[in-house]
């Protein structure tokens, strides 16, 4: 049995392999749209984070924190009386930075495991120094969420820290 071969018959199948074609092409560009957002959101990513580490590298920072780092810390009466408004300030100074940073790890624009590799330890030793005069101040001033992203961030990376670097 033999088939005719028609004018209609080869340009119905021109019309589908045309198709065919055109939906590759598309799907090759989706694609190739998808991985080049990709790379942008990491590459502004790292630009983010890299301000970050600027200022957390920083001489005056680091100076800072040092200082906040060597205060008694038990009550804000005993604090503000024995280091006075400047010290207070620092703390803000210190405690607004690790904030800012955990609404960054918050809504996914940093990943916590960069924030361990990088500054693990000062996040943890800042937020155990800081941590009974939030609390207090929580309750004092009726400001439950005051602190709240530094918390988040110090409970982030602990466990990722603690993984990392096991207890033996």
């Amino acid at each position: 049995m033999m088939v005719e071969i028609t004018y209609q018959m080869v340009l119905s199948t021109l019309q589908t392999l045309s198709l065919i074609i055109g939906i590759t092409y598309y799907l090759l560009i989706l694609q190739n749209q998808q991985k080049n957002q990709k790379i942008a959101l990491e590459t502004r990513q790292a630009q983010l984070f890299q301000s970050i580490y600027n200022r957390y590298q920083d001489k005056e920072f680091v100076e800072t924190e040092l200082e906040i780092q060597s205060y008694d810390i038990s009550d804000i009466d005993a604090f503000y009386e024995k280091y006075g408004e400047e010290a207070w300030t620092k703390m803000m100074i210190i405690g607004r930075y690790y904030e800012g940073l955990g609404i960054y790890v918050s809504k996914g624009l940093i990943d916590a495991s960069l924030v361990n590799d990088l500054m693990s330890e000062p996040v943890m030793i800042n937020w155990k120094k800081a941590e009974p005069i939030v609390y207090e101040y929580r309750e004092r001033m009726n400001k439950p969420t005051f602190g709240e992203f530094f918390e988040y961030l110090y409970n982030q990376v602990k466990p990722l820290y603690e993984k990392q670097h096991p207890k033996n």
